[in-house]
């Protein structure tokens, strides 16, 4: 890969890092927060990391090389969200989904 392509490529998806799943969490009393929190945070990326959401982001890669890759981390990323939100909601949770 040229060095060229390399520095587009990291400036198109440079925004995808580290992002918030949801914020306001609210729960039941006496429940354990931090032990479901990141439960459904480890339930969330293994998700993320599975074979066919990998497959989902090479299909996108594929298809579209520089703007495909963006959407697929923006889809991967709203996923990430609903997953860790149906997760939590499951355990009597009140949140927020996160927004960049």
């Amino acid at each position: 890969m040229s060095g060229m392509r390399v520095v587009l490529v990291c400036m198109t998806v440079s925004g995808c890092g580290a992002y918030h799943l949801a914020t306001d969490i609210s729960g039941p009393v006496g429940a354990p927060m931090e032990t479901d929190t990141q439960l459904c945070k480890d339930e969330a990326e293994w998700w993320s990391q599975s074979a066919e959401a990998q497959a989902r982001m090479d299909a996108a890669g594929a298809a579209l090389p520089l703007v495909g890759i963006a959407m697929a981390l923006e889809v991967s990323k709203q996923q990430h969200r609903a997953f860790f939100y149906r997760c939590m909601a499951d355990r009597g949770y009140t949140m927020r989904v996160g927004v960049d």
